[in-house]
């Protein structure tokens, strides 16, 4: 059946109406919409089309009253000034809209779990949150924002990828992110037991991590510039010119200390000059990987400063 041959039955009572908040406005919004795109045939008391009437002017108040007209369009600069410090509200923006987030307990003295400050564009935060974009209907809009510089659009087909398999956005690097800490932690931990106890088996144990490692470290780092796009636009921090750069030094330890172990498969028996030049360089994986699991970390969960 088509849409415009379905017919609904819409009953309106006291009790929906109760139930009515401030944040809960978009009640009319449903039913306007379901008169137009369904053609709803409504059966109304006198009293239930006072209440339709009633949702009706709720929802649309900021037109009728001409307040959306009047709305403070902000320059990135104005913005700027409303950072929830020093007595400031404590605005957002978000796809050019401006919201006012100052009475709420997560956003005190302008700051969002030690991270998101308020006073600028969280377009590009709020699509890497934990949480969905329509959390800001909460909070009363008080503007726009000037069109200064147009933001990149996702490209159609990966937007619709995404749309179907939201993981997809979100996920890849932190599922992936896990391999290669641990097969870089595994080489320096099988060699020391093979130094200790001279069992060849944790030797020929590192070897096939250190394997492994390269192999997911690729994938981690290919799953890092994924995300890094689509959700920040790969804008630059200052911890990401450190963690890409260790990144990529690790991997290529990793590589080398691989292909070494292959062409000479008794670097460490015994213990020689070149021996210790690799037991260095396998050891040294322990502090790459700590540092490069630590960046990640502060930008998912900053530490308070």
């Amino acid at each position: 059946m088509s849409r415009q041959g379905q017919k609904l039955r819409l009953e309106i009572s006291y009790e929906s109406i109760a139930s009515l908040t401030k944040d809960e406005h978009k009640y009319g919004t449903w039913i306007i919409d379901c008169i137009r795109v369904y053609r709803v045939n409504l059966r109304f008391s006198k009293e239930n089309f006072y209440l339709f009437f009633v949702c009706f002017l709720i929802n649309n108040h900021d037109k009728f009253s001409g307040k959306e007209s009047l709305m403070k369009e902000f320059s990135v600069e104005e913005l700027a000034k409303y950072n929830g410090q020093n007595g400031n509200p404590a605005y957002v923006a978000y796809r050019g809209d401006v919201y006012d987030v100052s009475n709420s307990k997560l956003w005190r003295n302008g700051m969002h779990m030690k991270r998101h400050h308020a006073g600028r564009n969280l377009t590009t935060d709020i699509q890497a949150a934990p949480h969905e974009p329509d959390i800001l209907d909460r909070y009363p809009k008080v503007g726009t924002v000037k069109k200064e510089v147009e933001e990149p659009q996702v490209p159609a087909a990966l937007a619709g990828v995404i749309k179907k398999y939201p993981m997809l956005q979100r996920h890849p690097h932190p599922m992936t992110v896990h391999f290669p800490i641990a097969f870089a932690f595994s080489p320096p931990v099988f060699i020391f037991l093979y130094l200790i106890t001279g069992i060849k088996s944790f030797e020929v144990t590192a070897f096939h991590c250190l394997g492994a490692g390269i192999i997911f470290t690729a994938v981690a780092i290919a799953t890092g510039f994924y995300t890094w796009w689509l959700n920040y636009l790969a804008r630059m921090m200052t911890v990401l010119k450190k963690k890409i750069p260790l990144a990529f030094v690790m991997l290529t330890v990793e590589i080398t200390l691989f292909i070494w172990r292959l062409k000479v498969p008794e670097i460490l028996d015994p213990v020689g000059g070149s021996g210790l030049i690799f037991l260095v360089l396998v050891f040294a994986l322990l502090p790459m990987i700590t540092l490069i699991g630590w960046y990640g970390a502060s930008i998912t969960f900053p530490v308070e400063k």
